[in-house]
Parts: C-alpha cells; structure tokens; sequence
C-alpha cells in the first residue's frame, strides 16, 4: 500500500504543491523517487529558499514565504527573544520607537513617530 500526502498553499501569485508518498514499509518513496512540483500562476520565475532543510510540516500548520526578501520579526518578538532593544531591527520605511508607558518597543512610518512623540505616547530609544 501506498499513501501519498498532497499539501498545497498560495503565496502571492504563487501555488505550491508539494506530494510525498509513503510504503507500507514506512519509508518514504524519496529514496527512490520525489515529486515536487512547482506550479506558478505568473510570468514571473522565483525561488522558494528556505535556511532550514529536512523540516516536516504537520497539518494545519502555517508557514510565512517570502519572495527574496528578509523576514524581520516584530520588535516585541526581538525583544521576547533576547535582543537588546538598541539592536532591535524594523523593516525599510519603518522607525523603531519606545512606548512611553512601558517601554515597549514599536515599528512605525516616521512620521507617525513624529507624532506618537508630540503626544507623549513615544520616545526614541
């Protein structure tokens, strides 16, 4: 008997669709054969790169894809994570300020930072 298990996502104009087949044995068929295919909805060619290999996802869980970009965690998840807050990072356009009540770090469009600050809800770090 053979089972195979077809998971498939849209990320951006993208549809994933990945197979994998299992024996009865419980190996899975990949020593023999794989099937990964990669069917895109654009002109556009693109690769899915991942730093982590090897990694098997469960049902119903969720992945964040990108397309050649740098994911950067919001700046409470940094924080959360053991980054100082003078080394917390945002994303390009975004400026890192301080909830005045707490401290807690926050990534706005500049001017909202002017603003947040004028009414005393922010500081600079």
């Amino acid at each position: 008997m053979v089972v195979t298990v077809v998971t498939s996502f849209l990320v951006g104009d993208t549809t994933i669709v990945m197979a994998q087949s299992y024996t009865e044995s419980n190996q899975t068929m990949a020593q023999n054969a794989t099937t990964l295919t990669m069917a895109q909805n654009s002109t556009n060619s693109s690769a899915i790169m991942s730093p982590q290999t090897n990694e098997t996802l469960g049902v119903n869980e969720t992945v964040d894809v990108t397309k050649n970009n740098i994911v950067i965690a919001p700046p409470l998840k940094q924080l959360k994570n053991g980054v100082s807050i003078n080394d917390i990072k945002c994303i390009d356009g975004m400026q890192l300020i301080l909830k005045k009540e707490d401290g807690s770090p926050a990534c706005v469009k500049p001017e909202d930072a002017t603003t947040l600050t004028e009414r005393g809800w922010a500081q600079a770090p």
